[in-house]
């Protein structure tokens, strides 16, 4: 088994990765939080197919990109409170033009932006962090 997942690595990613998340999209009706774990399917098939190939140093290898600076660390902060800075934009103009008042409620986007920001990570970890190597190993061989 764990010769065949070497040699078709990128294969049994793409299948894994889709079967974990289209399995939980599946049970959204139950919960919404499925949907959610949904996003997760990218990095859950990447962790088993590097845990498979590769073992323990494969996968500390691979969560080791999640935490690598790459930029300064001024724009790690530009590009999180961007966002925040443009929510908070828009709800000073929408305050000034309506005269609503200047809060967060539980459907502004600024608690959907919280967690698209951790569910990005899924999603990351699998695509950009495994799929695109392997890729990228396999387009030079």
């Amino acid at each position: 088994m764990t010769a065949f997942v070497r040699q078709h690595a990128l294969i049994v990613y793409f299948v894994l990765a889709y079967a974990v998340s289209w399995t939980l999209v599946a049970v959204l009706s139950v919960s919404f939080v499925f949907a959610l774990l949904a996003v997760f399917g990218p990095a859950v098939a990447a962790l088993i197919v590097t845990g498979l190939t590769e073992g323990r140093a494969g996968i500390k290898e691979l969560l080791r990109y999640v935490v690598q600076w790459r930029v300064g660390f001024v724009w790690y902060v530009i590009a999180i409170a961007l966002p925040f800075l443009v929510s908070a934009i828009a709800l000073a103009i929408n305050s000034l033009r309506t005269g609503a008042p200047f809060a967060i409620a539980s459907g502004t986007p600024i608690p959907l932006l919280l967690t698209l920001a951790f569910l990005v990570i899924g999603e990351e970890i699998g695509w950009r962090g495994f799929a695109l190597p392997v890729c990228k190993c396999v387009q030079t061989v």
